[in-house]
């Protein structure tokens, strides 16, 4: 970018066209290719072989199951006879803030397809849709199936806190399916909740967020028609908040306390049965925020996901401008048209509220708080923080953890009633355990019965007319005017009579009865309120049984399935705690504890986590240490753990320093004081006086070590007077209650007489001589216990109290053994300990057994954790190198022998399947060979070469009978294994000889067009070296396009191998030197570069290029030293030399090397300006293109190294564009008509070389995209060239038809062997394309042959001319050397 600003600085010397092409360049690198080095995350993928689940994608109207399907290269996801017409494959992702979207999958056509489309749904918009109108194909998942695998990849803008994908297809009768499904975003900044669509952040901070999980429990705080409502609703992969009538209003309170200027909302909207346009109202405190007609995309138009014409997309409201900290949503449907018989519903998820407030900072907390109120429960009463009214654990004010009646509202942090569980608590009026309405408990309000005109407290006191009192319920009167009610009338009322609708079918009754007609059931005739029992009794309607339901009575579910539960509304849903992941959850660890991952069978991270993505955390918040994906606080790392306990931290364990273990510290027996150390709040039996805590004298409990007594009153002479014993009235000497009048000083201080013995007072703080101690407590384990020196728990050794050494698995902390996790000693406490803190072993870093693992449980011992998986053994394959396939055998575990009679190798039986064994040779090498003693990887290389063309599918099979074991015992599960194999191009020996043969002629020529580029270098003329250069590395490039090429053409290919100066580079020692200053790294690189094992790190690749520019300053300090020497030193000297000795014959040599000498010095200076510069840029661009692009479309990590690449690989790129624009922008008038055509020759040469990378390099995965584009290219540069006549000399022309028409035809021949095509090639007419192919390319190499051989011989012809010339001339004196 610097040079680029250097070269268009100077605007009065730069050409107009110029600066418009430079700002036209800019900004295609801008749009294009910085946006390579721009990091995506990946978020999902599903499907990649091998399958084993649908990875939570639901699935609808499939023809038959199971979903997954080998189709022997790869697994996919549908398949013939499964997904077809109308199937619908769906799934809802999770995301953090973001701006793109990308998707890539592999969409396999396994049919002929006839004209519809398939569409990819992002939300309810179109992101791709495809129709493969073909009825060619191959035979590539099995017999029956004759289609394509299409590669799609696709790049959307979008935001927002979920991504619905939905798959469908609209193609009639052909079948489908997909593999390698991948989902990346484009995250915003870190930190950043809204950015635009080029990922600029903006100052939006998300404050509310609502229905933002897959699975939306309650209705967290909204409203239908003003009063609370809970209801949810399932449709495809996600749950929304609903479903609404178009007549219903709802409405939510947003409480925005912090200081702002403006918002913005934003949510996801659906609707079902709503064929024409609707019309939205939102309004913000009573103010239309908008009433508009968005057009929502129809996703489908029948009812497949969750009813018929559903309509799906993504809200923006966009700003608003209010500074209310409270703002009342409303939103109603104000407008629809529809011509659906069916109730026409909507639904909100999403519900995000965003706000130009100040991101709140995360502060060092204190136990002060302030509500401004005196409300309890709030979460701050009386300046203390405290919990919410039915929450059972809280952290400063926000609950964790609610009791059983009530649910935790995450966002919000409080406790809500849970309404359904026939628990009345809080503002509930009732609880029926239900969700109907018109039972008289509905949302845990008293509601009236249906058609009630009076009722209280849920009971109906008084009917509308035409309706009876039964069962408080009114039910409508059957019989009208004395007659039965017809079905229509029933139906307008909402209300049914099941008998007289039942007997007024009579005719309907008989056909079904008596004929065989089948009739189609109506779903909503034969509702349970229709017809009753009598409807099923008839055959009048059909039983169906509920999904997951075990019992079912009248198409409702009475018993659910094992691991689901019937919920309100009668429908079985997974039972979230059992351990198992069902349907839509997306996680289930057997509990409901917040903030461990998982939250009621949703992802969800700790409390201290402030990035977190599916359940993991990448980022903690201040304090915390990320281990292991989790947060975690340590006291005395002098760091301060925010939301935790943590008040102090000075990184010592020491006491009276006003820190301990984290906490200030108080004053003995003080809960709480203030940052001067005042106690506020004392523990329980003391109070505060001068700011301290003192027992509580005469509440009668006695505070050891303060109190002596308590008898509950402040009586003198009772015994105990001001919690102290003392002596009765009149007595002088006493021991408690005990008067010692008379016996006084009969026993010492610490003794008391008792039966005429003095005998020590164990508990009096005096050490008697019979003690060792006395603390004055009866507390074991502390040191000290009935005045005897005692050990800590688990101490094994201790003297006068103190312990010395622990039990094994112990450790001495504070003179206690406390046990320690990961120490590899398991003890009593702990479940395993296999001596280390790593989870995902067996033991986890709790010292806890993990799910599908057994630990041994000696205690004393370290843990061996056992995986309850037997070994597997598979088959992989390495490589294929021509007709030869390389296959790998692995086995999942280390194994051994299970006895010493066998032997593996012996026992293996390799073979393909239905194959002639005398058209194949199977090699065995043994790299790894079981043995009976010791476990080990077990490692078998196979060779299969194939000595004939075969024609039918192609599996190598391997078995075994020998018994192997692991470590734990455990055998191998499978004995037999095999693999799918793709047919190889076989030759035969005679094609391969010749293969071989053309291949030694192309590498002939190839030298001779080196050997020719080297002289004509010699002869003073370097450019035309360098483009004998190009022709060489032309050539070399052809390999990587990615087609599937028969044998011979690989083997043709083999002879570009000498196109490389590495050989040179290396004998010289210089790439040994280039890696140790540089160093040296790999890149991967993909696709066919891959299978050519070329590296794609681009500061590694330059070695040719910084050798070119040491040897460059090398020439220019010689030239510098010559000139030095020859100028300045022996100018003078040298002419009158040469002037006296003009006649003798060695002078005129002299001044003949003298004069050339001179001529390369002046030469070499030259390189040392901008136009040497575009010159050696120039040279090199070939070269330079490639490993540019080839570097920056490689996946790379973000590291220094790469940054700085990243910022080189584009400067390239900018000097060659830089390079193009300042050749096309010269005008006629700045130099002559041939030397112009010269300048723009070589530019159209530069820019196709980058035209040309582009598409080798960028196109890899699109091999026929690949050939027609790389074909088109050279064709516009011929078209180009000829029609402007750019070439002056026809011969040049004629040269330059002779190279390129080749490369053209080689390029489109390509075709034939994309699998399409193929299809309808035999093996033997591939081959013989491809010799083809090899005369083209050879034929197009003997033009620049031709050329440069023809200069060679010119250039000689002159030189000896020239030597005749100078013969005649000897006598001559020789000529200036100075002109």
């Amino acid at each position: 970018m610097i040079l680029f600003i250097l070269l268009t600085f100077n605007k009065k010397r730069t050409p107009p066209g110029f600066l418009n092409f430079q700002i036209f360049i800019g900004l295609i690198l801008q749009n294009q290719i910085f946006q390579l080095t721009m990091a995506q995350t990946e978020i999902s993928r599903s499907f990649f072989s091998p399958i084993s689940s649908d990875d939570n994608w639901k699935t609808y109207l499939a023809e038959s199951s199971p979903y997954i399907t080998d189709c022997g290269s790869s697994y996919i996801f549908g398949g013939l006879s499964v997904f077809t017409y109308y199937t619908t494959i769906t799934k809802t992702f999770i995301l953090p803030p973001h701006y793109k979207l990308k998707l890539e999958f592999k969409f396999w056509r396994l049919t002929s397809w006839f004209g519809s489309p398939y569409i990819f749904y992002i939300d309810g918009s179109k992101s791709h849709d495809d129709n493969p109108n073909t009825s060619t194909g191959t035979q590539i998942c099995g017999v029956g199936t004759q289609g394509q695998v299409y590669q799609i990849s696709k790049e959307i803008a979008h935001n927002g806190n979920s991504a619905i994908a939905t798959l469908i297809s609209q193609q009639t009768g052909s079948y489908w399916g997909i593999s390698d499904f991948i989902l990346y975003v484009q995250k915003c900044p870190k930190g950043c909740d809204y950015c635009d669509i080029t990922g600029n952040c903006l100052n939006w901070n998300r404050v509310l967020a609502f229905f933002n999980q897959i699975l939306v429990t309650g209705g967290q705080g909204w409203e239908r028609d003003y009063f609370l409502y809970d209801g949810t609703a399932e449709c495809g992969s996600f749950q929304f908040y609903g479903p609404f009538q178009m007549s219903e209003k709802i409405s939510i309170d947003l409480n925005l306390p912090d200081p702002h200027t403006k918002y913005r909302i934003q949510f996801k909207f659906l609707c079902t049965y709503v064929t024409g346009g609707i019309t939205i109202r939102v309004e913000g405190n009573g103010v239309q925020l908008t009433n508009f007609a968005y057009p929502l995309n129809i996703i489908t138009t029948t009812n497949i996901i969750c009813g018929s014409y559903l309509k799906l997309d993504k809200i923006d409201l966009g700003e608003f401008a209010s500074s209310a900290s409270i703002l009342t949503i409303t939103l109603e449907i104000s407008a629809f048209s529809t011509v659906s018989s069916s109730t026409p519903l909507f639904g909100i998820r999403d519900f995000e509220v965003f706000t130009d407030a100040e991101k709140k900072q995360v502060l060092d907390g204190s136990i002060i708080c302030s509500d401004n109120n005196i409300y309890a429960f709030d979460g701050c009463f009386s300046y203390i923080y405290d919990c919410n009214e039915g929450c059972n654990n809280c952290v400063k004010g926000l609950c964790i953890q609610c009791l059983s009646p009530w649910v935790l509202n995450t966002i919000s942090g409080q406790c809500v009633p849970k309404c359904g569980d026939q628990i009345v608590v809080s503002s509930e009026q009732c609880d029926d355990g239900n969700q109907q309405p018109y039972d008289g408990c509905y949302e845990c309000q008293f509601s009236c019965p249906l058609n009630c005109m009076v009722c209280q407290y849920g009971k109906c006191l008084i009917c509308n007319y035409s309706y009876q009192l039964i069962d408080n319920k009114c039910q409508f009167t059957c019989v009208e005017d004395e007659k039965l009610s017809q079905y229509q009338d029933n139906n307008n009322e909402g209300h049914y009579c099941q008998i007289s609708n039942f007997l007024i079918n009579p005719y309907l009754q008989h056909v079904r009865l008596n004929t065989d007609i089948q009739f189609q059931y109506d779903s909503d005739l034969c509702k349970i309120n229709s017809y009753g029992i009598f409807g099923y009794l008839y055959d009048m309607c059909p039983f169906e049984i509920p999904r997951n339901c075990k019992i079912g009575f009248l198409n409702q579910c009475q018993i659910c399935q094992d691991e689901y539960d019937l919920s309100n509304n009668n429908y079985c849903i997974p039972k979230c705690g059992n351990g198992i992941i069902q349907e839509y959850e997306q996680c289930d660890d057997l509990n409901l504890e917040q903030f461990d991952g998982c939250y009621q069978c949703n992802s969800s991270c700790q409390l201290e986590c402030l990035e977190c993505y599916y359940s993991q955390c990448f980022e903690c918040i201040e304090g915390w240490d990320l281990i292991n994906f989790k947060c975690v606080s340590e006291c005395g790392d002098g760091k301060i753990a925010l939301l935790s306990d943590e008040q102090c931290d000075d990184q010592n364990n020491k006491s009276n320093d006003g820190c301990f273990q984290c906490k200030f510290e108080c004053t003995q027996n003080c809960l709480f004081c203030n940052h001067n150390l005042d106690c506020i709040l004392c523990q329980k039996y003391f109070e505060i006086q001068n700011n301290i805590c003192v027992p509580i004298c005469g509440d009668g409990i006695t505070i050891e070590g303060f109190e002596q007594c308590d008898d509950g009153n402040d009586i003198e002479f009772d015994g105990c007077y001001q919690c102290q014993f003392s002596c009765k009235q009149n007595c002088q000497t006493c021991d408690q209650y005990q008067c010692l009048d008379l016996r006084e000083n009969q026993c010492q201080n610490g003794y008391q007489l008792i039966d005429d013995q003095c005998h020590s007072i164990c508990g009096d703080l005096i050490i008697a001589s019979d003690e060792q101690c006395d603390d004055a407590n009866e507390i074991p384990f502390d040191g000290c216990y009935q005045c005897k020196y005692s050990c800590s728990f688990n101490c094994l050794d201790c003297m006068d109290g103190q312990c010395i050494k622990c039990d094994d698995g112990y450790e001495i902390i504070n003179n206690i053994c406390l046990d320690i996790c990961g120490n590899g000693i398991k003890s009593e406490k702990e479940e395993c300990d296999d001596k280390n803190l790593i989870s995902q072993d067996g033991c986890s870093d709790e010292c806890k057994i993990e799910i599908n693992w057994t630990c041994s449980q000696i205690d004393l011992e370290t843990s061996i954790c056992l995986l309850m998986k037997p070994p597997h053994f598979n088959l992989l394959l390495i490589n294929q190198t021509y007709e030869s396939f390389f296959i790998q055998m692995q086995i999942t575990s280390q194994v051994k022998l299970l006895d010493s009679y066998s032997n593996l190798t012996q026992s293996l039986q390799l073979s393909l399947i239905d194959i002639d064994p005398t058209h194949y040779i199977i090699y065995e090498y043994v790299l790894v060979e079981p043995n009976v003693i010791s476990v080990q990887d077990i490692n078998y290389l196979f060779q299969i070469k194939f000595l004939k063309q075969e024609t039918m599918e192609i599996y190598f099979q391997v078995s075994f009978d020998t018994e192997l074991i692991d470590q734990y015992g455990f055998s191998v599960e499978n004995q037999y294994c095999k693999l799918h194999l793709r047919n190889p191009i076989v030759l035969s020996e005679i094609e391969r000889t010749v293969s071989h043969k053309m291949s030694s002629l192309n590498m002939y020529m190839l030298i001779g067009l080196g050997v020719s580029s080297f002289i004509i270098l010699l002869s003073g003329n370097p450019v035309e070296c360098f483009e004998v250069l190009d022709t060489l590395q032309y050539q070399s490039n052809l390999k990587y396009i990615n087609s599937n090429y028969p044998e011979n053409v690989m083997i043709y290919f083999e002879s570009s191998e000498v196109v490389t100066i590495v050989p040179v580079l290396e004998k010289l020692q210089f790439l040994d030197l280039f890696n140790v200053v540089i160093g040296q790294e790999k890149i991967q690189a993909f696709e066919k570069f891959l299978f050519y094992d070329v590296n794609a790190e681009l500061i590694s690749n330059l070695s040719g290029l910084i050798a070119q520019i040491v040897i460059v300053v090398l020439l220019l300090i010689a030239s510098k030293i010559y000139f030095w020497i020859f100028i300045k030193k022996c100018y003078n000297q040298f002419r009158i030399f040469i002037y006296n000795s003009n006649k003798l014959q060695f002078t005129k040599q002299i001044a003949l090397i003298i004069h050339k000498l001179n001529q390369l010095s002046i030469r070499i200076n030259q390189l040392i300006s901008l136009n040497g510069i575009v010159y050696i840029i120039q040279a090199n661009s070939w070269d330079l293109i490639f490993k540019t692009l080839l570097y920056l479309y490689s996946q790379k990590e973000n590291t220094f190294r790469n940054q700085f690449q990243n910022i080189l690989a584009c400067s390239f790129l900018i000097c060659i564009l830089v390079l193009l624009s300042s050749i096309f922008s010269i005008k006629d008038s700045q130099m002559g008509l041939k030397k112009r055509k010269s300048i723009l020759h070589e530019g159209l040469i530069v820019a196709k070389k980058f035209f040309f990378l582009l598409v080798l390099i960028g196109f890899q995965k699109s091999s026929l995209t690949q050939s027609v584009l790389l074909s088109l290219i050279n064709t516009f540069y011929i078209t180009i060239i000829i029609l402007g006549q750019i070439v002056s000399e026809n011969i040049d022309l004629i040269l330059i038809l002779m190279f390129e028409v080749p490369v053209i035809l080689f390029t489109l021949l390509n075709i034939a062997y994309e699998q399409s095509y193929a299809n309808f090639l035999s093996y033997e007419s591939q081959i013989v394309i491809g010799f083809g192919q090899i005369g083209l390319l050879s034929f197009g190499i003997l033009a620049p042959l031709i050329k440069y051989v023809h200069q060679i011989k010119i250039k000689l012809h002159k030189q000896i001319q020239k030597w005749i010339q100078q013969k005649e001339k000897e006598k001559q004196p020789p000529t200036s050397l100075f002109l």
